[in-house]
């Protein structure tokens, strides 16, 4: 038996542990950069759309100004 145990692809606890912890530390930092990710979309929607705003309201000098800002 203990020669079969042996020719499994285990690790140790300890080793088991340690990853754990690296795993639980990159799900945080996932966290926060999806947050910041998600702040910085939404800081850019409302920067086209106060663009967008101000061309027409201002009126485009020049004709071929794009409009488009999605």
């Amino acid at each position: 038996m203990q020669a079969k145990l042996s020719q499994l692809d285990v690790v140790s606890r300890e080793e088991f542990d340690v990853q754990t912890q690296v795993l639980a530390r990159t799900r945080q930092k996932l966290d926060l950069l999806e947050k910041n990710l998600n702040k910085l979309n939404n800081n850019l929607l409302i920067l086209r759309q106060s663009n967008r705003e101000l061309i027409l309201r201002h009126g485009a000098v020049n004709k071929k100004v794009n409009l488009d800002v999605t």
